[in-house]
């Protein structure tokens, strides 16, 4: 990918990329795949725990403040999509708000979009006895057990309500400026591969291939008569 990113730091394209899904899915994992193949001076990872619906100004603000510039790319792991379906199942929003949170992550993106972002959503899905094998697992591996709060565990039995929220968020917030790519990540390797391959694709289609012209990125330091 390190050829993609070079047109796109030396275009000044700028790159959102979301990863979401359920807990134990492997989310993780594919960012650092991602990061992997980047060049990491041109990168911004961001994982942003629940900021508290509103407490601190509009709900989209502290995601606002971590978008790169040009030639940059941004990595989200626990997204503003993540932060509504979080907020609608602990039951923080009220209805209006509840109906109007799609509204606004549409705009959002749109306005990304519009200046100029490839914005990729993924969300990876895993089968409820796959995610409670796997939080399961990262609770028995004391090197892995820092990953897992609490409300991670609480919330395999609130799943049936996390789904209800993410249906309607997945599919009032795939836009043709931001479309989601749904992936089977039961099987952990293939999941890899298919994000990765869906990044890659976004890429190749949103940065152009050829160098810019000359005149577009040679300085004349000295002009001789």
């Amino acid at each position: 990918m390190g050829a993609l990113q070079l047109g796109q730091i030396v275009h000044g394209r700028r790159l959102i990329i979301v990863v979401d899904g359920w807990e134990g899915a492997g989310r993780r994992e594919l960012l650092k795949a991602l990061c992997a193949g980047l060049d990491p001076t041109h990168v911004r990872a961001h994982s942003l725990e629940e900021t508290g619906w509103g407490r601190h100004g509009h709900w989209l603000a502290p995601f606002w403040s971590k978008l790169g510039r040009a030639g940059e790319t941004s990595l989200f792991l626990h997204s503003w999509h993540e932060q509504a379906a979080h907020a609608r199942v602990a039951n923080l929003l009220t209805s209006k708000q509840w109906s109007r949170a799609a509204d606004e992550i549409n705009e959002f993106e749109n306005t990304q979009a519009e200046h100029g972002a490839k914005i990729v959503k993924l969300f990876l899905h895993v089968t409820a006895p796959v995610q409670r094998e796997r939080l399961q697992a990262r609770a028995s591996d004391p090197w892995q057990r820092w990953r897992l709060r609490d409300e991670e565990l609480r919330g395999l039995d609130a799943r049936d309500a996390w789904q209800a929220a993410w249906s309607t968020l997945l599919g009032e917030t795939d836009t043709r400026w931001a479309p989601w790519t749904i992936i089977d990540a039961n099987d952990a390797q293939t999941a890899l591969v298919t994000g990765l391959k869906a990044v890659r694709e976004a890429m190749t289609k949103a940065i152009p291939v050829e160098p810019p012209a000359d005149k577009d990125n040679v300085v004349v330091l000295n002009r001789t008569a």
